[in-house]
Order: C-alpha cells, then structure tokens, then sequence
C-alpha cells in the first residue's frame, strides 16, 4: 500500500461509510461462531487496527503487517501483541489460534503464493478454529484504486472457495457483499478507468473524504444487506466474505 494510503486509513477508517460497513459485516458474520473465553485471535495484515480493535473484545489479539508505519499507527490506538511480519512465513506456533482473520491480504502484491500463504494460516490455527476470510472480487472492477493498495488480482468465489478447500478448509459460509450499491460502483470503476487513462497512470484510490450527510446514507443504506448475510449469501457485490473451519 502507498504511504499516503496508510494516513488516509488512520484518519477515516473510525467513521468512513466503506470501513464502517466492512466491520458490521464482519461483526454479522463472527456472531455465527462462538469462541472460547480465552480466545487467541490474530489479524494478519492488521493495517492500522481498526479492526483488531474490534478483535480485541473477544479474546487476546494479535496483530501482523509487514508495514513498520501500520505497526505505528496500531500503537498510536494502544494495541499491543503486535509484530512485524507476513502471511508467507508466520511467526507463531502450530495450532496456537482459534481464529485467524486475513481482511483484504491475500491479493497483495506480496503474497506470490496464494496456496502457500493458505496452508500457512492453517498451520497457526487450533484444530476446529476458525479463518474469516475477506478479499475484493471481480477483475473487470480492476482500477488505480487496487494500484495503489498494491493488488496483484481481484477474485471470484468458485476461486477462493477452491483454494481454501485445497489448503485443508472445510467453508462455512461464502458470500459476496457491498451488493447493495454494486451497480453505483461498476458506474464508478468503468468511469475511473477513463479518468486513469487520462492521468498517465497516477494512483488514486476511492478513500476519501465525503459530505457527512451522504456518508450517513450510505451507512444507512446498507443495514438490510447487513442484517440479510447471517441468512442469506448475497448473489454478487465488490467484495468476497468466507467463514471456514479448520
């Protein structure tokens, strides 16, 4: 991920409408478990926290990223238990969690493997624990956006839901989500691409700041897709969520 990309996150990612929806879905699907009292839970690719803040409160968190700065950032909201490091070769021992999650990681640039780093998380995880799962689906929404966050690829679900169940994962649940305004964004992504044409290749992602009130809405907007994905796996959307079990 660019520099800037990492600031731009520690500022917004408390209230803008894209991360403020990711964590409910999150939260939807994580109440579909349950977790020991003691849970050891590790976010790999933790970013700057956000979302091992939210980690935090069922179980002892630990945080992995390979960034020095989003090390930084994560101290800077009082989180501890956090190292440097990546999906290919994690610094724990064999079945030591019982949930892993992995939030937009595994189409980084950095993971030349996808296999691998998939066999890898299982390692780390207690038999019967849990991999929640999520990644950006859809080559053709392809954009600077995934350039400067450093995407290799975009996936489809028939494809992660393969390679998962190569690595040893039994899926739980699969599911597309942002179905919601999934139109909005193709319109988006199709219109950025001529703009990206124009600007010569200059990376610029879709984190930034909007109007209170429209950022409201789109929050609002998505409660019933929210609630609706315990029940239900959404037919498409930009985003891929999966639950498997070890």
């Amino acid at each position: 991920m660019e520099t800037q990309e990492f600031h731009a996150m520690y500022k917004l990612e408390d209230h803008f409408w894209w991360f403020v929806v990711k964590r409910k879905f999150i939260q939807r699907i994580l109440s579909l478990i349950s977790l020991p009292q003691k849970a050891k839970i590790l976010d790999i690719g933790c970013g700057t926290g956000i979302n091992l803040q939210l980690l935090s409160k069922l179980g002892t968190a630990y945080g992995l990223d390979p960034s020095k700065l989003a090390i930084k950032y994560c101290q800077k909201r009082g989180l501890k238990n956090l190292q440097k490091g990546t999906v290919n070769q994690l610094p724990y021992k064999n079945n030591y969690f019982d949930l892993v999650t992995l939030f937009d990681v595994l189409s980084h640039q950095s993971i030349p493997d996808d296999q691998k780093a998939l066999k890898e998380i299982q390692r780390v995880i207690k038999t019967g624990g849990y991999l929640l799962f999520t990644d950006i689906a859809y080559q053709f929404l392809w954009s600077s956006h995934d350039l400067a966050y450093h995407v290799k690829k975009r996936y489809s679900k028939r494809e992660l839901i393969n390679q998962l169940q190569l690595a040893g994962f039994s899926v739980l649940k699969s599911s597309y989500y942002f179905f919601t305004t999934f139109l909005l964004l193709v319109v988006n992504r199709l219109l950025k691409k001529i703009i990206d044409h124009f600007n010569q290749g200059k990376l610029s992602s879709d984190v930034k700041p909007i109007f209170n009130f429209l950022n409201q809405l789109f929050i609002l907007t998505y409660q019933p897709e929210i609630h609706l994905i315990k029940y239900l796996n959404m037919p498409t959307g930009s985003s891929l969520i999966i639950l498997a079990k070890k």
